[in-house]
């Protein structure tokens, strides 16, 4: 209904709306059971590395689109909306790693391996924090920051084991099904 032409300002802009969508569609998976047994592939490693970023379900895809609706609605260019959230998805491929320590004020601003390593970790206390893409802004703003203090344990609450990938993209569907 609107058309938000695309210039410098409104690509800063379009970053900053992508940056709240994935925000709340990375918390929306972490909170929804249907939308966990997607995202619980890309936690169900215990290890933390570079190959984790990869380590996606395959039909994830088919439904995250949904989350740029609202960014289309209010007028960006379906085109802008589209290569913000893109772009916010790959800066994360580097932060998926051990090998890089804590970097001082950048942890207090960027989603850093600090901070991502947190996010992934099974720990009762670093469960459902630090959320954001890029910026932390929206986990300070929303109450889910946690800046890393102990070991960080990686994987499930409950791990499934196996490195078949039927078994670990299924998996949560098949606990689903024998739940109902």
């Amino acid at each position: 209904p609107f058309e938000i032409p695309m210039t410098p300002i409104t690509w800063v802009a379009a970053f900053l709306v992508a940056d709240l969508t994935f925000y709340w569609m990375h918390r929306i998976e972490h909170k929804t059971r249907i939308l966990w047994a997607n995202h619980s592939v890309h936690h169900s490693s215990q290890d933390f590395n570079l190959t984790v970023a990869m380590r996606l379900c395959i039909i994830e895809g088919a439904i995250e689109w949904i989350f740029l609706i609202p960014m289309v609605l209010i007028g960006f260019n379906p085109f802008q909306a589209v290569m913000a959230l893109v772009l916010i998805a790959q800066y994360q491929h580097w932060i998926h790693t051990e090998h890089i320590d804590r970097l001082g004020w950048l942890d207090e601003v960027f989603n850093t391996p600090s901070v991502h390593r947190v996010h992934h970790g099974s720990n009762h206390q670093y469960l459902d924090r630090n959320f954001g893409g890029l910026l932390v802004i929206w986990d300070k703003l929303f109450g889910t920051f946690e800046r890393e203090g102990e070991p960080v344990v990686y994987g499930l609450t409950k791990n499934i084991n196996t490195n078949n990938p039927l078994a670990i993209n299924f998996v949560e569907y098949r606990n689903i099904w024998y739940d109902l």
